[in-house]
């Protein structure tokens, strides 16, 4: 955030260095399963792919490297 206050300030964007984009979540219903303590089911025939300065999407399942 670009100030202490979250209803006054503005928020700041960010990509991560680097990351391993395993797959993607096939769907908003899948984060419920998720939440629930299921599995959920997954983007059919996803390629994993490493990805540099990038920020992720919302149903992007990644990995990162060990520091």
């Amino acid at each position: 955030m670009s100030a202490p206050d979250p209803l006054l300030s503005d928020g700041l964007p960010f990509v991560f260095t680097g990351f391993r984009l395993v797959n993607r979540l096939a769907s908003l219903e899948a984060v419920d399963q998720l939440e629930a303590g299921q599995p959920a089911k997954l983007q059919p025939d996803f390629e994993a792919h490493d990805e540099t300065d990038l920020s992720p999407l919302v149903l992007d399942v990644m990995t990162y490297a060990n520091s």
